[in-house]
């Protein structure tokens, strides 16, 4: 009660003043940033690609290319992106050989391995990493792609038979990329 009784009379006491004071502030320019466009890659995969879910935050689709010639066998199509250049390609290719026990190699070896293209208004470093000791010639085809301050791996992982026969589909799919929302 005290409180209230308090507050009125500080309202009664301060609207004692009839005078009204009109202050002019002159208008300031305000400056907008314009943001760079961060508008995401959009791609379309073959149509016999099998969609599965993916549960990493990095993994933006993953699918299996079953073998048409051996159900028992499949290649794993996964597409990731990261922040900045995640170490170089020398790093990746590395990793990449590392997955299927092969010794690294240093930046002399790995120039003539990769295949620059510009596709679209994109350029592409891709490589082709098999193997041949493994039974059934495990490979990996990846194309690696900077794009705003992201790179994107495009990695087709799986026997030399799936990966030869899925090799265009896989240049199909790199063609389809794209940065507008409309495909």
């Amino acid at each position: 009660m005290i409180i209230l009784l308090s507050i009125c009379c500080l309202l009664i006491v301060s609207c004692n003043n009839e005078k009204i004071t009109r202050v002019k502030i002159p208008k300031q320019k305000i400056f907008v940033a314009k943001l760079e466009s961060t508008s995401p890659l959009h791609w379309k995969a073959a149509s016999h690609w099998q969609q599965q879910t993916t549960t990493s935050e990095f993994v933006k689709e993953s699918y299996n290319l079953i073998s048409t010639t051996n159900p028992q066998q499949f290649a794993a199509f996964t597409i990731s992106s990261f922040p900045g250049d995640t170490g170089g390609i020398l790093a990746n290719v590395n990793r990449w050989r590392n997955q299927l026990q092969l010794s690294p190699i240093n930046d002399s070896q790995l120039e003539p391995l990769i295949s620059h293209q510009d596709i679209n208004q994109f350029h592409f470093d891709i490589i082709t990493i098999t193997n041949d000791q493994s039974s059934n010639k495990e490979t990996i085809l990846a194309a690696i792609q900077n794009y705003n301050n992201q790179t994107y791996f495009y990695k087709l992982r799986g026997p030399l038979s799936i990966i030869n026969a899925e090799k265009s589909n896989f240049m199909t799919f790199l063609n389809s990329i794209n940065n507008e929302h409309t495909q």
